[in-house]
């Protein structure tokens, strides 16, 4: 997969799922923070690093803030993952840092070969619907 087929994937995630992020800023200035990342492993050890990646998801997806944690795995490249995350504000992203089970994976990630390629923030100010037939019928 590339990098910007990655992208326009994780765009239109977040705009079909607009609903669910709806209630995500607390206060005026607190915006919504997205996270794109692309985590690489070795290819011997794709299976390990599903698994560990799989109960980090699972554990995150509990902590008080995330709205989005979703980790999907690069078919051509096995060792290659994709986490798309979004979280009600930049505090919740910093606060999973310190859980338990973010230390637990970065432990078991090291003994892996784990490399961070690629991690991006994204400070979104609105989320809206988005109707892909209204734009593919809007005239160029």
């Amino acid at each position: 997969m590339k990098r910007r087929d990655f992208i326009a994937g994780f765009a239109v995630s977040v705009a079909t799922d607009a609903a669910l992020f709806r209630t995500a800023a607390k206060a005026k200035d607190a915006a919504t923070t997205a996270v794109m990342a692309e985590l690489v492993f070795a290819s011997r050890d794709a299976n390990a690093a599903a698994d560990i990646l799989a109960k980090l998801a699972a554990a995150t997806r509990l902590e008080p803030g995330c709205r989005r944690y979703d980790v999907g795995q690069n078919l051509e490249d096995p060792g290659r993952f994709h986490l798309s995350e979004i979280w009600d504000d930049h505090s919740s992203l910093a606060a999973h840092f310190k859980t338990p089970h973010m230390k637990e994976f970065s432990s078991a990630a090291s003994k892996l070969g784990y490399s961070a390629v690629n991690m991006k923030q994204i400070e979104i100010g609105s989320i809206a619907d988005l109707d892909p037939r209204a734009l593919a019928a809007t005239p160029k």
